[in-house]
This record gives structure tokens, sequence and C-alpha cells, in this order.
């Protein structure tokens, strides 16, 4: 019987260790190291932007605003935002080299993407302008709301600072994406809008428009 106890003793050790050193996993058993989406475009006033998103939901957000000096903006995604594109990968079966996503389909240029997952000691890289693939066409929307999200919020900032006539224009740009639900984190532009609203510099149209936009991204969940 004490023998029996030891080896139950010793099993309970050796299985709380093995758990707590395990390596954290999202919910649907898969390891993320990093995911990361970049988009060539052919025309327009940039050449080209890249998004890096790491274990943590720290996100590395790199762009050239009229092919001038690169503008790089570190974010977080909340673990739930993390956790839908990592569901996404795992829907999509992306790790599974077997499997093509790369659609010979012509349709209309919207630009290059680039998406490579590494995670666990797995990685694979592929290079589009097409998919038919359901759950990697949610994955490129995702990216290309949250690039136009953070371009937004720096021409936002960069109005503000040098272009005051033009707030009005991209508060009204603001409130449409938030009709069409076309932003990732709404609440990336609150402190923007704070300032915006109680600067006494600019029109009163434009502050009062900042007040009810910042209400409605303050009374929402997103």
């Amino acid at each position: 019987m004490t023998k029996l106890i030891k080896i139950f003793q010793i099993s309970t050790f050796l299985i709380f260790w093995t758990m707590l050193l395990l390596p954290f996993h999202y919910s649907n058993g898969d390891v993320l190291n990093k995911i990361t989406w970049k988009k060539d475009l052919t025309r327009g006033p940039m050449e080209s932007y890249q998004i890096e998103v790491n274990e943590n939901g720290q996100v590395t957000y790199q762009f050239s605003p009229d092919q001038g000096e690169v503008v790089v903006v570190n974010l977080r995604l909340s673990s739930k935002k993390v956790g839908f594109l990592l569901d996404m990968f795992s829907k999509a079966d992306f790790l599974n080299k077997e499997k093509k996503f790369v659609s010979s389909r012509k349709v209309a240029s919207t630009g290059i993407n680039t998406i490579r997952l590494e995670s666990g000691l797995q990685q694979r890289e592929i290079v589009f302008r097409y998919t038919e693939n359901k759950s990697l066409k949610k994955i490129i929307l995702f990216f290309n709301q949250l690039s136009q999200q953070e371009q937004s919020l720096f021409e936002m900032d960069i109005a503000l600072r040098y272009d005051r006539l033009g707030i009005l224009k991209k508060l009204d740009q603001l409130d449409r994406y938030l009709d069409r639900k076309e932003l990732i984190d709404p609440k990336r532009f609150i402190p923007v809008l704070e300032k915006i609203s109680t600067d006494e510099s600019l029109i009163n149209l434009a502050r009062k428009q900042a007040r009810q936009i910042l209400h409605q991204i303050n009374n929402r969940t997103y």
C-alpha cells in the first residue's frame, strides 16, 4: 500500500511539472510563434505594408505613406483577436503543405499577398493574388482592416498637427468605418478623439463629431 502511495505521489509530481513547463497553447491546440502578412501593391500611394503578430498578440505594423520614410507602429491585439486568427489558420489547415491555396482565377488586381505562419516547429509561407479558401479570405480581410485602421489613425494625427481644416473629413471617414464595422480595435482612436473634442482652435462641428464618435466607441463592445 505504501509503495502504491509513493508511485501515485511521483506520478502526480511529474504530471504537475510537465503541465507547468508546456508552452502556452491557444484554444484550438496550435502554438503560435509568429504570423506575418505583407501586401505588395502595383499602384497607389504605397508600395507595400506589413504586419507581424507574435504569440503575445504584440503587433508590429510597417508602412510607407506617400512612398516616404517607413513608419513603424506597435500595438497589441486582444487574446480574442489572436484566437480568431489562429482558428482561421486551423480551419484552413494552413500548415498542411499538400493543401493548395493559390487560385489561378483572373480577378481585378488588389495586390500580392504574402502570408507566413510559424507554429511550434512548423512553418509555411504562401504568396498569391487571390484565394478561394474562405478561412484565408477572412484572415486577409482581418489584416486589411487592421492596416486600414492604423493608416486612418496615422492620417488623423497628421491632420491634427498640419491640416486642421482636414480634420472633419477624417472624422467622416472614421464614422463610415465604424458604421460598416471595418475596424479591428476602434478604441485605438480614443486618445486622438479626446484631443479633437477639447481643442477650441478647431471648428465646433469637428469637436462635436469627435464627441459623438467617442460616445459611440465607449458604449460598444469590441
